[in-house]
């Protein structure tokens, strides 16, 4: 009998062992299944962000396509040409080399800075008005807040 009560302690603390591990085991899935949730619910978010990158970009594009409409309007304005600079992508001429499409880019950074770093105060006034009344406000925010940096140095 003693050898059957040993056999029967012995297997009643192999259940009892067997139960606590499949306890930790469920409760790892548990674990598991709500983590996966979580990063499941987080890749959707991101996927969201990353679905909107395209629209904002446009965005960010319209909103500098204003900004150099501005700048070449202004440059006008200014006695730096009679029409607005042509841009390299809308000439339609593809007879025009690279150095050629290099120098219109960097007359256009000139006229810009230029207009930026003009002295007299009543053009100063009149490039403001004419930021404030062609872009739009947050580009005029900063505009603003660039000219006011450029002030500082």
């Amino acid at each position: 009998r003693t050898e059957i009560q040993k056999n029967h302690a012995v297997i009643l603390q192999k259940l009892q062992k067997d139960l606590t591990t499949r306890s930790n085991l469920v409760q790892q899935l548990s674990q598991s299944k709500l983590k996966l949730s979580q990063l499941q619910k987080r890749k959707e978010e991101l996927n969201g962000h990353l679905k909107q990158i395209p629209r904002k970009l446009r965005q960010l594009e319209k909103a500098g396509e204003e900004l150099s409409r501005f700048f070449g309007k202004a440059a006008a304005v200014a006695g730096f040409g009679e029409e607005d600079p042509i841009s390299i992508d809308d000439k339609g001429d593809e007879d025009v080399t690279m150095e050629e499409k290099v120098d219109q880019e960097r007359k256009r950074i000139q006229e810009a800075n230029l207009l930026v770093h003009q002295p007299s105060t009543a053009t100063r006034m009149e490039r403001f008005q004419l930021a404030q009344s062609k872009l739009p406000s947050p580009l005029y925010v900063l505009y603003v807040q660039l000219v006011g940096y450029l002030d500082a140095w």
